[in-house]
């Protein structure tokens, strides 16, 4: 169950900050396959699919809502853990000022 959310969770986040970035203007070369793949038509069928699968197993099941919420939870705390990561990595890397 959490490796569904999981994927929800980072396909959803994934689709909104690339077509964020897209419509900034960001045309880095370094993004741009990532930016292609998360702002795709192929991507959004996905997160649709996901969304709707996702709702219909929280159609009137609150036991299943609590899970699910849990699980939710568990997914955005990876997800920053791995950012954070990534920026305190970097921080390192780049070292004292």
């Amino acid at each position: 169950m959490f490796s569904f959310f999981f994927s929800i969770f980072t396909r959803k986040a994934y689709y909104e900050i690339s077509n964020a970035l897209i419509n900034k203007g960001i045309n880095s070369e370094a993004f741009k396959k990532w930016l292609q793949f998360y702002s795709s038509k192929e991507s959004v069928k996905q997160v649709s699919q996901l969304k709707e699968l996702l709702n219909k197993l929280a159609l009137n099941r609150d036991e299943k809502k609590n899970e699910m919420k849990y699980h939710f939870s568990v997914s955005c705390n990876y997800e920053l853990k791995f950012w954070d990561m990534a920026y305190s990595y970097r921080k390192e890397a780049l070292g004292p000022k």
